[in-house]
This record gives structure tokens, sequence and C-alpha cells, in this order.
């Protein structure tokens, strides 16, 4: 993923829609890129501040954009940890079909 492309994607990352791959890029990216990790931090910010303006809510905005950093880089992580199950799964019973095809193959 690169710098321009980051203007897509940051709305997407503050309402909770980017996942899976997508997701892992994007994280990637602002850990490697401070000034895309600012264009977020201030995306992040204006917007929450207006809801809380008008909602009456807190204002310790930016530790809650580094949790959701967090929680969102855990989500990936549990992310490709399910793809990599799902693809041993699918070694496993591919593997399984061959040795029963050879199994009747000899018999």
């Amino acid at each position: 993923m690169n710098c321009s492309e980051m203007d897509k994607y940051i709305p997407l990352f503050i309402d909770d829609k980017l996942a899976g791959d997508e997701l892992g890029e994007f994280l990637k990216h602002i850990d490697e890129c401070s000034s895309c990790l600012e264009e977020m931090e201030t995306s992040f910010l204006v917007k929450e501040a207006i809801v809380r303006l008008e909602n009456g809510g807190s204002f310790d905005l930016y530790s809650e954009l580094v949790d959701k950093i967090k929680v969102m880089k855990q989500c990936y992580s549990m992310h490709v940890t399910v793809d990599m199950i799902r693809r041993s799964i699918l070694v496993l019973a591919s593997l399984s079909i061959l040795s029963l095809l050879v199994w009747m193959a000899i018999m």
C-alpha cells in the first residue's frame, strides 16, 4: 500500500470497515509511514471531536486511537492465524484424498 491509497483507507479504518489483508497492509503502512499515521490521527480526532461535541462525550481521543490500533492489530493477527489453519486443513484434506486414491489404486 502506498501513501496515495491511504486517502480511501483512512475513513474505512476509522469506521471499522477494513478487514483481512487490507487491514494488515494498512496497519503495516501506518507503522512505517509517520506522515500517513499523522493524517489518520488528524482524521480520527476531527471526526470523533465533532461526534463528542454533539453528544457531550469524553475527549481522551488520542488514547482511544492508540487502543483502536492495538485492537485492530490483534484482529488482523487472528485473521492471519485463522487463514493459516484453513490452509492447513485444506492441505491435510488434499493429502487424505490423495492417500485414499493411492490406496484404492493399489487394491
